[in-house]
């Protein structure tokens, strides 16, 4: 299996839909973000896993954009809102 971006962010997004796994999955996403040098998406996961002074440090020793790390984090965020509100809109129809 190659690491590559899209396989953590498939790792991740898995962390958001099933929330017994959330932990184990955005620590392998974490791990499989800085080996393929997605260093913003990186400090994402250790700021949900509650690492902010680690993910401080990494950025520090990565010297990663400031305006990389919110771009990551606003999409993120979007993503997340936009497939709540799809899945409650689908659930909905089904439950009519």
């Amino acid at each position: 299996m190659t690491l590559s971006r899209h396989l953590a962010d498939l790792i991740y997004e898995f962390s958001t839909v099933q929330p017994s796994q959330t932990r184990l999955c955005l620590q392998l996403a974490q791990r499989v973000y800085v080996s393929t040098g997605s260093h913003a998406e990186a400090m994402i996961c250790m700021v949900r896993l509650g690492d902010v002074e680690t993910a401080l440090e990494y950025a520090d020793q990565q010297r990663c954009d400031a305006v990389q790390l919110v771009q990551v984090h606003i999409r993120r965020v979007f993503t997340y809102y936009f497939r709540s509100a799809v899945f409650r809109t689908v659930l909905g129809g089904l439950s009519s």
